[in-house]
C-alpha cells in the first residue's frame, strides 16, 4: 500500500472517529500541558501533585480559603 492510500485511510478514520464522538456528544478539549503530563487518578497525599516531562513542570494545588 502506498503512502498516499494509507493517509487517506488514516484521514478517513479520523473523520469518522470526530463524528461519531459529536453524535454522541463526547467531544471535549484538553489543554496542551495536560497531554504532556498526567495527572492523579485518586487521592493524593498533601495538598499539591507535581509531575515533570523535560522541562515542563505542572503543578496542581488544593485551593485554600481564609
Amino acid at each position: 500500500m502506498n503512502n498516499k492510500k494509507i493517509n487517506k485511510l488514516i484521514s478517513d478514520a479520523l473523520a469518522i472517529e470526530a463524528e461519531e464522538a459529536k453524535e454522541a456528544g463526547a467531544l471535549g478539549y484538553m489543554a496542551h500541558v495536560f497531554t504532556q503530563v498526567s495527572l492523579p487518578h485518586s487521592k493524593v497525599n498533601g495538598c499539591e501533585y507535581k509531575r515533570t516531562n523535560g522541562a515542563l513542570t505542572p503543578r496542581v494545588e488544593e485551593p485554600t480559603f481564609l
